[in-house]
């Protein structure tokens, strides 16, 4: 039974890694990206210059806005905005830190949150 059980677990944590993993992405020439180290960069590259502020490119169509609108049920206030916009303080990241439960998963860089929270 106990044999069984491990061949589950093992089964399901293998599921798990295979559902959460990103095997090829496709760039905007239509290239497939198969490196883990080429995708990691071209992911960054590209977040980066989606969050860059003063990002000036190409205007959303009608067509996508509508799509936004479909998707985001929830529009804020200029209040609200402002609010999400303002500096982080250290003393909020240190109350967030602090919330997260022990022995929580590593993160990309393989430290949990018990190595942050000794720092």
């Amino acid at each position: 039974m106990v044999i069984e059980t491990e061949i589950v677990c093992h089964q399901y944590v293998k599921m798990r890694e295979n559902k959460n993993h990103v095997y090829t992405l496709t760039d905007n020439d239509g290239s497939i990206l198969s490196s883990p180290s080429v995708i990691q960069s071209h992911a960054v590259e590209y977040f980066k210059q989606l969050l860059a502020s003063g990002n000036s490119g190409p205007p959303l169509s009608t067509e996508q806005i509508s799509t936004i609108h479909q998707v985001v049920q929830r529009t804020f206030s200029m209040e609200e905005v402002e609010y999400m916009c303002r500096p982080i303080t250290a003393q909020e990241v240190k109350e967030v830190l602090f919330s997260l439960g022990h022995n929580k998963a590593p993160g990309p860089d393989g430290f949990n949150v018990e190595v942050f929270k000794l720092t």
